[in-house]
């Protein structure tokens, strides 16, 4: 499992290798009425997870259909951010009083297609990305560099709703499992955020958190069996 061992001991997560199948809200199957089974499968595992790290805070999980901005809907009190890829997936919960928002993304541990790499980075980060795989050729960087960005995506529009294109965010990724990246987009320019990476069992993990004030030291991490 690889993003509880590169989550601040302060979210609550929960993830799992398989495809869980959560009971569903009348309302989420509704939403669900015209969607394929894959999409169905990777709908109830995601809430799984998710439902197992809002316990763990002892909250219930809400009804969670995407609203017309998408975002999944978390209890009062509670921010969250959801992924999936393959058969895994992944949830984390945290306290909205110590967390303004959290990204999370999953990515098999797999090239990007040629061509994809040009369009959502730029040359000082495809010239990192390649310095990087030659160090650590089991790592690919560049679906890394992907996934961070859709991590750093998913926490900004929690955010504040604003909407960020990749080239949005240039980010350093640090061989050692953290990195720093910069927003350079218009009135989010120079704006700093900071995060952690890893991979395990051909998962690409990563995680960015948005907060005001130092995080407390408060562990809460669950895990599913494979």
């Amino acid at each position: 499992m690889v993003l509880i061992h590169i989550s601040p001991d302060w979210i609550s997560v929960a993830e799992s290798q398989g495809s869980p199948i959560d009971t569903l809200y009348e309302d989420e199957i509704a939403y669900l009425k015209k969607a394929g089974q894959k999409r169905r499968q990777e709908f109830a595992a995601v809430r799984h997870c998710a439902r197992i790290a809002l316990q763990s805070l002892n909250y219930e999980r809400p009804v969670t259909v995407p609203g017309r901005s998408g975002l999944p809907t978390w209890p009062n009190g509670l921010i969250g951010s959801m992924t999936h890829c393959n058969s895994y997936c992944a949830a984390a919960v945290a306290s909205s009083q110590v967390c303004n928002a959290i990204g999370i993304d999953a990515e098999p541990n797999r090239s990007l297609t040629p061509g994809v790499l040009d369009r959502i980075a730029s040359s000082t980060e495809c010239e990192h990305v390649q310095y990087l795989r030659a160090l650590h050729p089991h790592i690919s960087f560049d679906r890394l560099l992907f996934s961070i960005k859709e991590s750093i995506y998913k926490a900004v529009f929690s955010n504040s709703g604003d909407s960020l294109r990749f080239k949005d965010v240039r980010v350093l990724v640090n061989p050692n499992g953290n990195f720093d990246a910069q927003i350079t987009s218009s009135h989010l320019r120079c704006a700093s955020l900071q995060g952690y990476w890893g991979e395990r069992d051909g998962i690409l993990g990563s995680i960015v958190t948005i907060h005001p004030i130092d995080p407390p030291a408060r562990a809460t991490v669950l895990a599913e069996p494979h």
